[in-house]
């Protein structure tokens, strides 16, 4: 009989670790759950990360375009600008060559200025 009760109480003391273990192995089960459900958010957060960095990207090559485009505009109209001080500075100096020749031609024994 005793035998019988050690044997009893062995069974038991194992079936209280086994219950214990089985306790540990849920509550590693839930942390793992837990875990996973945060890598799920951050997974989802990655993502959506992603598709605003791609919203951004386009947003930025679009900007680069347009800036592109203005500076050929402003190249355009640097380069329009200088045509006209181009074309002002002859005129300028068309102008000053017949009012020399008109001064010469009013007074043909005076001295030349320009000299």
């Amino acid at each position: 009989m005793k035998g019988e009760e050690q044997i009893i109480d062995l069974l038991m003391q194992t079936l209280q670790k086994l219950d214990v273990v089985q306790e540990k192995i849920g509550v590693v089960e839930r942390k793992q759950d837990v875990m996973q459900q945060k890598q799920d958010v951050m997974q989802s957060d990655i993502v959506e990360i992603k598709d605003r960095l791609g919203n951004v990207e386009t947003v930025q090559q679009a900007h680069q375009k347009v800036l592109r485009t203005l500076l050929t505009g402003q190249k355009r109209h640097q380069d329009s600008l200088e045509n006209m001080l181009v074309l002002l500075d002859s005129i300028t100096r068309m102008q000053r060559d017949h009012g020399r020749r008109l001064d010469r031609l009013e007074a043909p024994n005076a001295p030349d200025m320009a000299a």
